[in-house]
């Protein structure tokens, strides 16, 4: 069976690609990671386990083991008509534009069907946060979202093209999201991709890529967080949970690393490293043992946000 092609369907192809386009099919860029974080700073001191290499980082793996690889850039189109792009070597596209375009997540019965009930406030000294317009039981779906961007081991080149082709009405949105990285370090738009991107999986190798979703990336960070995300890739979409009963008007927060049986000190390490900023959420300000979450309290914690 052919493999179903999407409306826009472009690549972006180097010289060296398009010269064996010559010979044989297959024309497309190759991509490189370009990671220029630097370490901030430890917390405390309260342990010297670091958990760096626990936590996958699709930005940061190296693709030269694949280099053959054929990287393509094509457009896709959500049941809503926004446009979302995938940044993926041709084998994997081939294996999920038949997805395409993907049906509606079913309405959440708390929230009314396919609507975004939730909405941005500026907080003193922590930027923006997000928070539910209604109440919400546990485990009710909050909203859903599709990605504006879905992409393996994007250069700092790609980034710049992957932003290059977010629609007028997005831009704004998407170009206002935080970079934490180090001033001057890389661009703006690899920063923003690297600082607010989630890891998901996708292909029957379930292959770890970062997605760009512009409403959940305004979640802020907590270790006992307020809220968990899912992914579904029938639906392509992403859905944000209550973790526990939520008020009207309480803010939405996540886990942006592991946080069960980690440390304090691990903890804000971590974040320190990953995201420029010292973690004061409730768990971190209590004293000694009783600042590591417990499985049993939050079963569906989560820290799949790429860095």
């Amino acid at each position: 069976m052919a493999n179903k092609k999407l409306p826009g369907y472009r690549r972006k192809a180097t010289k060296k690609a398009k010269k064996q386009a010559r010979a044989g099919p297959g024309p497309g860029t190759t991509a490189h990671s370009n990671d220029s974080r630097t370490n901030a700073p430890q917390a405390d001191n309260d342990s010297a386990t670091d958990p760096e290499d626990d936590f996958p980082d699709p930005l940061k793996r190296d693709l030269r083991h694949c280099a053959c690889a054929d990287t393509v850039l094509q457009d896709i189109v959500y049941p809503n008509g926004m446009h979302g792009q995938l940044l993926l070597d041709q084998a994997l596209l081939d294996a999920l534009l038949p997805l395409a375009p993907p049906p509606r997540p079913p309405p959440a019965p708390t929230s009314g069907p396919y609507t975004h009930p939730v909405y941005r406030r500026t907080l003193p000294g922590r930027g923006e946060g997000l928070f539910p317009a209604h109440a919400h039981p546990a485990h009710a779906r909050i909203f859903f979202e599709w990605p504006i961007f879905l992409a393996a081991a994007p250069s700092a080149q790609m980034c710049r093209a992957l932003f290059a082709r977010v629609p007028p009405h997005l831009r704004v949105a998407v170009q206002d999201l935080v970079d934490c990285g180090p001033a001057g370090a890389r661009s703006h738009e690899e920063g923003v991709l690297r600082t607010n991107a989630l890891s998901v999986s996708v292909g029957a190798h379930k292959q770890t890529v970062a997605a760009l979703f512009p409403l959940a990336a305004k979640c802020n960070h907590s270790c006992v967080p307020s809220a968990y995300w899912t992914w579904d890739e029938k639906t392509f979409s992403l859905a944000v949970y209550a973790a526990r009963d939520l008020q009207a008007h309480e803010e939405l927060t996540i886990a942006y690393i592991p946080v069960q049986g980690v440390c304090r000190a691990d903890r804000r390490r971590t974040l320190q490293r990953r995201y420029r900023f010292l973690c004061m959420c409730p768990m971190c300000l209590l004293p000694g043992e009783r600042a590591v979450p417990a499985d049993a309290q939050h079963p569906y914690l989560q820290a799949e946000r790429s860095p």
